[in-house]
């Protein structure tokens, strides 16, 4: 979906309305965490969610509507998904070569952190002894 046809669905930036906007979807996120996500994937999800909102509060208008239309888009899959452990796809190809090289090793960061976090999950399930 283009900037400006995005850009149609929202209130005008920066306004009062708009940041009602942002603050209602990031604790419909948060809500939908709590209600949707194991505790360890509530974990981790939440941190991230609070750090990108966070760094959003900087973002130009075009930014600004394009990361809000992302986060609508992962609280609609939150909400429908049937089974929570199907949840995730691939990311587009367009939308990756569109990233700015900064953008795309924080994409590789984010998933290098994610296996990880995901071995260190199935390893203790299936040993809950091991707590390092």
């Amino acid at each position: 979906m283009s900037f400006q046809l995005n850009r149609l669905l929202y209130p005008r930036f920066k306004t009062r309305q708009w940041k009602v906007t942002v603050f209602g979807l990031y604790r419909e996120i948060l809500k939908l965490h709590l209600k949707r996500l194991p505790d360890t994937q509530r974990y981790l999800g939440d941190s991230y969610v609070k750090q990108e909102f966070r760094l959003n509060k900087t973002a130009n208008e075009e930014q600004a509507v394009e990361f809000v239309t992302q986060w609508k888009d992962y609280a609609d899959i939150l909400k429908n998904e049937q089974n929570i452990d199907d949840v995730g796809q691939e990311i587009d190809p367009d939308i990756i070569n569109e990233l700015s090289d900064e953008q795309k090793a924080q994409l590789e960061q984010l998933k290098i952190e994610s296996e990880k976090f995901r071995e260190k999950v199935m390893e203790l399930s299936q040993d809950p002894t091991k707590n390092s």
